[in-house]
């Protein structure tokens, strides 16, 4: 163990709950909605406001139209071009299960106990979604977006947000998501990676292309495994990307959980918090910066210019470095 000193269950009722009813709303049949079952339909601007629920094959092309929720599920297709989506209560704004979804330069809103945008697998199991949004803004009353299965999620110039005080602006339980001149806002965390006890495969989050995650009254990325599972996540924060936390901490790993975190041209300001029993690691790469504390971190790697800045007590347990370089800073 490296001690550098340089200066004299609620939690996861409240995480399956929330995943639970997406699932449920995702796959479940919307008893209002109009039903496109294995067809096309194009809507725009002269359609009534309508909810809309897509399933085997279906497509629906919605061009400078106004909706409430849309549900997507078991292959269909959806494809939003200028287009506003409004979710009620507890109906997400756009919910893909097993599918494809296309949005460009639309609004997408949640009701104010739902998520503005999910994506997960489909009623088999076995089917994921892919979801793209590009210059589109989503909100959610409880989360921004929420990702789990196998499915992904891909943010170019786009906005997540999750509004209510304990929400996240992302929801990650497995599934992977990038973000590309994006942000994500919490109103508690930026994003919250929890358990998804059917899968073993990892969470994948990359941010990139000066992308941030704020978390409003939390930390800006929080990984939990509630201490019944073991969550993995990758995490990327690359090209002048930034992670914000209210606490002072970019990364907190609770609960048995287990988190990489790689910077790679881009500069940090915050800590890295992981809970005993917990495991993170931290590497920087390409002119990287990191000013903050490492607590109880299993593994630091420092390469290619790379700088971590330290401010109080660290404590590592095993320190690697291949051209970067350690700094004492101000606490």
């Amino acid at each position: 163990m490296i001690s550098i000193k340089p200066f004299a269950c609620c939690r996861l009722f409240c995480a399956m709950n929330l995943m639970s009813m997406a699932a449920l709303l995702l796959v479940s049949p919307h008893v209002t909605a109009r039903v496109i079952d294995n067809t096309s339909e194009t809507i725009g601007s002269g359609n009534s406001e309508d909810r809309y629920q897509l399933q085997n094959g279906a497509t629906l092309t919605a061009i400078d139209a106004r909706t409430f929720d849309i549900r997507v599920r078991s292959g269909p297709t959806l494809t939003l071009d200028r287009s506003h989506v409004t979710g009620d209560g507890f109906d997400d704004g756009v919910g893909v299960s097993g599918g494809t979804a296309n949005i460009t330069a639309s609004q997408i809103n949640g009701g104010t106990n739902a998520t503005g945008l999910s994506a997960g697998d489909g009623p088999d199991g076995t089917t994921s979604s892919k979801v793209t949004v590009l210059d589109s803004t989503i909100t959610g009353g409880r989360n921004g977006g929420l990702v789990n299965g196998r499915s992904q999620l891909n943010l170019e110039r786009s906005s997540l947000a999750g509004t209510n005080p304990e929400g996240a602006g992302l929801l990650m339980s497995s599934g992977n998501a990038t973000a590309s001149s994006s942000s994500i806002t919490g109103g508690k965390n930026g994003v919250w990676i929890a358990v998804n006890p059917g899968i073993s495969a990892p969470s994948t989050l990359i941010l990139d292309n000066q992308s941030s995650v704020i978390g409003q009254n939390g930390s800006a990325i929080l990984v939990d495994g509630f201490n019944v599972s073991t969550p993995s996540a990758n995490i990327e924060v690359r090209n002048k990307s930034t992670l914000e936390g209210s606490n002072g901490t970019l990364l907190e790993v609770n609960g048995g959980g287990s988190a990489n975190l790689l910077v790679s041209n881009s500069s940090l300001v915050g800590n890295v918090i992981v809970e005993a029993g917990s495991v993170g690691t931290v590497q920087l790469e390409n002119a990287a910066t990191l000013t903050g504390r490492l607590d109880n971190l299993e593994q630091l790697t420092i390469n290619s210019d790379a700088t971590w800045v330290m401010v109080g007590d660290g404590d590592i347990a095993r320190l690697s470095m291949d051209g970067g370089a350690i700094k004492l800073g101000e606490r």
